[in-house]
C-alpha cells in the first residue's frame, strides 16, 4: 500500500522513508522474535519497498524511484523523543539549497505512519507524568505534561493514521467516532492536549470492507504452524523468504 500511494502522487522534493526499530518500547518487550531477527525482517521489507518503488516509478513522473529508504534502531521509547532525535540529526537536515531561503539548514518535516492503536498510546496522558483525571478540562492555553511533550512534536511532525479494526480496538464505526471527536470535538483538549494538533493528524482508509484482516498475531501464528503460504499473505515476498529460511517463530529453533 505504501508503494502505490507513493506512485500515485508527485513527491515534493527529496523524500526519505525511515523504518524505525525501537529497542526500548514503552509497552512491548522484544518477543517473540529477537532484535536481530526483527532487524533482518525490516531489511528484507526495505528491499521489497525499494523494488516496488522502482517498478512503480518506471516511466512515470511521480519521483517514486528517487525515494531513499533507511533502517535504524532507536533507544527512545516514545514517539516524541524518537522524532526529536531524528530532527536533531544532521543527516536529516534540509540543506540551504533545498528550500531554506538562505537561512541555513532546516528541520525535515516528518510524516509518521501509525495505526489507530498507536495514536491512542501517543495521546494517553499516563505516558507523560499525568492522568486523564488531572488533564481533563484543561484549557487550550494550559501547559500540561502532555502538551509540554507533544507541542514541539506536532510542530515538526504530522501523523498519518490508519484504522485498525479488531476486538481490542473496536470496529470501524467505533474508531471513526473517536477520531471525529478527537479532530473536530473536544477530545484533544479533554486529555490535556491542544485543538491545534488536529490540523497535524490525517486519517486514511485502511482495510476495506470484505478484505482479509492483516495482523502480526496472525502472521506469527502462521509461521509457528509452518504455514508459509498463509504467512506470505501478511508480509512481503522478501520477508516471507527470509523468515522461512530462518524458521522464525518456530518452537523447534
Amino acid at each position: 500500500m505504501a508503494t502505490s500511494a507513493a506512485a500515485e502522487e508527485s513527491l515534493p522534493g527529496p523524500v526519505r522513508l525511515l523504518l524505525v526499530l525501537g529497542v526500548d518500547n514503552a509497552d512491548k518487550a522484544a518477543r517473540p522474535a529477537a532484535f536481530e531477527q526483527r532487524l533482518g525482517m525490516m531489511w528484507a521489507f526495505a528491499r521489497d519497498v525499494r523494488n516496488g518503488l522502482d517498478e512503480a516509478g518506471s516511466g512515470s513522473s511521480s519521483g517514486a524511484e528517487g525515494v531513499s529508504i533507511d533502517v535504524c534502531l532507536s533507544k527512545q521509547p516514545y514517539f516524541h523523543s524518537k522524532s526529536e532525535a531524528i530532527a536533531s540529526s544532521e543527516f536529516y537536515k534540509v540543506e540551504e539549497s533545498e528550500g531554506t531561503g538562505g537561512k541555513g539548514a532546516a528541520e525535515t518535516e516528518q510524516v509518521i505512519l501509525v495505526g489507530y492503536d498507536t495514536l491512542i498510546r501517543i495521546l494517553d496522558p499516563k505516558y507523560y507524568g499525568s492522568s486523564s483525571t488531572t488533564a481533563s478540562g484543561a484549557t487550550d492555553a494550559e501547559e500540561t505534561p502532555l502538551r509540554k511533550a507533544l507541542d514541539p512534536f506536532f510542530k515538526r511532525a504530522k501523523l498519518r493514521v490508519t484504522a485498525r479494526t479488531g476486538a481490542e480496538w473496536g470496529g470501524k464505526d467505533d474508531q471513526s467516532a473517536y477520531l471525529q471527536n478527537l479532530l473536530n470535538g473536544d477530545g484533544l483538549q479533554n486529555v490535556g492536549g491542544s485543538r491545534e494538533w488536529a490540523k497535524r493528524i490525517e486519517t486514511v482508509e485502511g482495510r476495506k470492507e470484505g478484505e482479509p484482516l492483516v495482523s502480526s498475531t496472525l502472521a506469527r501464528e502462521a509461521a509457528k504452524a509452518k504455514d508459509w503460504a498463509r504467512f506470505g499473505e501478511f508480509v512481503s515476498h522478501g520477508v516471507k523468504r527470509w523468515a522461512e529460511g530462518e524458521k522464525l517463530y518456530s518452537e523447534d529453533v
